[in-house]
């Protein structure tokens, strides 16, 4: 059920947010540039995790039996999941990162070399990603479960192997988080200043508080992304074979919770900015015509 969800409110986030940033009038700027490279990945992301959930279940109906295709699937899938995943973690840290400049210079940011960047810190950072995790399928493979008559993919790593996989887990998770969080507290911040030089009618906290208050979605959605992206770090740190019903649900609720942020995109990033949002509403009106 809560794949379905997922599926269903993935795919239509994904389209969305896909026909929302493919504009070009609205990609003037190195972060919907990002934005849009995230909306694609947003989209192989719900392709992927579909074609691994229907893998699952002809397997384990007896419709899928060869081994090779077992060994492939059990190589590839997770460990593209996982690149994508942190990769749509990294744009967004970078759409943040863009965001702060842009308050910082002012009049002085140039939009054409943020667009140029963007696009070259893209292909940087799915490279990067894919390099710090090549390691995972170099680890993968397939164990024969007698007792239950089926055969499981499952990574062995080394102790030495283990504190790595750690290590880089909680580099990917952490980071993009602080860079999201450090970002919003720099154009609250800053905003603020400014207001407080050219309309000295209110006091510096004033204005410091009326820009938390009209910039409160930069604050709520690292906290937001935090929230959803634990249940995936707690099982990345689960190194013990889940056997009992109980352990296998709590750790597929878990694994799909993981996938939400990839399918916030819509209340994230477009509906609290006001072009995106007029964007998204005439690409949602030109649809219906």
């Amino acid at each position: 059920m809560l794949f379905i969800v997922i599926f269903v409110f993935g795919s239509i986030n994904a389209f969305l947010s896909f026909q929302t940033f493919r504009q070009k009038h609205i990609q003037n700027v190195g972060c919907v540039i990002y934005l849009y490279a995230s909306s694609i990945i947003s989209m192989i992301i719900i392709i992927f995790l579909a074609l691994k959930f229907s893998f699952l279940l002809l397997i384990h109906i007896g419709s899928i039996t060869n081994r090779t295709f077992y060994y492939i699937q059990c190589l590839s899938i997770d460990f593209l999941l996982r690149s994508l995943l942190c990769t749509n973690d990294w744009l967004s840290a970078f759409v943040a990162i863009e965001r702060a400049m842009n308050v910082v210079k002012g009049v002085k940011f140039n939009k054409t070399k943020s667009k140029q960047l963007a696009k070259w810190m893209i292909l940087i950072i799915m490279v990067f990603i894919s390099i710090t995790f090549i390691y995972d399928p170099l680890h993968r493979n397939l164990v024969d479960d007698e007792e239950e008559q089926r055969v499981w993919c499952v990574t062995k790593y080394s102790s030495s192997m283990q504190t790595v996989d750690w290590i880089m887990n909680i580099f990917h998770f952490s980071l993009p988080l602080l860079i999201n969080f450090i970002s919003s507290l720099v154009i609250i911040f800053i905003l603020a200043r400014t207001r407080s030089k050219s309309q000295k009618t209110k006091s510096y906290e004033e204005h410091l508080f009326e820009q938390i208050k009209y910039h409160k979605h930069l604050l709520i959605s690292p906290f937001l992304l935090v929230t959803l992206a634990v249940p995936r770090l707690i099982i990345s740190f689960l190194s013990s074979c889940m056997k009992s019903a109980r352990d296998s649900w709590f750790y597929l609720f878990g694994y799909f919770i993981s996938f939400i942020p990839s399918i916030l995109t819509l209340g994230i990033f477009i509906l609290p900015s006001k072009i995106c949002k007029e964007t998204f509403k005439k690409v949602v009106s030109n649809m219906w015509q």
